[in-house]
């Protein structure tokens, strides 16, 4: 119920704007002028989970639960930060974020209870995701586009039923990756509202190609984790 909420909090000004843009001047259109760059911010909704590779449930007590034999059970966290395009053309566009997102996943405890007990395990990045996007033309134009993505694990925090502990300094914790690469894609909705303003309606998901384990310091022994997450936000941007 919660996360029903978030989401119309998050996207309620996109109704209001959509209803704006069609009122305006029929000449109204976002430049799409060669050279032309857009700069803006973007906030939504993170949906992640985590794929396993290789998981030794002998070495990992803790862990025991029906969800991270493979896969795991997903959450929902909040993502944003500054975005910037640069148009290529009159139909492809650069794109290059600079995120805060929170990844992980949530496993059920049903071997150390009995009680549906469930732990949380997030991870903090900043992630830098480029990619070059084909755009419809249009008034209200869609795109899509594909690149690769870099991340940067600054914490993480684990909570279960028995326990909470954050690790601000990656350093402590010993068994993570402080990087994360792997692919990405994503693809949107351009509303535009003034001649210099737009804004966008996005899902950009990536696909981790790292395991966010540490093999060398990996308690799991051969234990691969691998971070699977798909981002709808709002982007507000400004062109110049």
């Amino acid at each position: 119920m919660m996360n029903k909420y978030l989401v119309i909090v998050l996207f309620l000004p996109l109704m209001v704007v959509a209803q704006q843009a069609d009122t305006q001047n029929e000449g109204l259109l976002v430049s799409r002028a060669d050279g032309s760059t857009a700069v803006g911010v973007r906030t939504g909704v993170n949906y992640s989970k985590t794929l396993l590779r290789d998981f030794d449930l002998s070495r990992a007590y803790y862990y025991m639960s029906r969800g991270m034999k493979e896969e795991s059970l997903p959450i929902w966290t909040i993502s944003g930060g500054v975005t910037i395009q640069q148009q290529l053309s009159t139909h492809w566009f650069l794109s290059a974020d600079v995120l805060f997102q929170r990844k992980g996943f949530r496993i059920e405890i049903d071997i150390i209870s009995n009680n549906d007990d469930y732990g949380s395990f997030l991870f903090n990045y900043f992630s830098l995701p480029v990619m070059i996007n084909l755009e419809s033309g249009g008034r209200i134009s869609a795109y899509a586009g594909a690149g690769v993505y870099v991340s940067y694990l600054s914490s993480m925090h684990s909570v279960s039923p028995y326990s909470s502990e954050s690790y601000h300094i990656v350093e402590e914790t010993k068994v993570f990756e402080k990087m994360d690469f792997g692919l990405a894609a994503q693809a949107g909705l351009i509303i535009p509202v003034e001649a210099c303003f737009k804004i966008e309606l996005q899902g950009a998901y990536s696909y981790g190609l790292l395991s966010a384990l540490n093999p060398e310091k990996d308690f799991y022994r051969n234990t691969r984790q691998y971070h699977r997450s798909l981002m709808i936000s709002l982007g507000y941007l400004w062109l110049f």
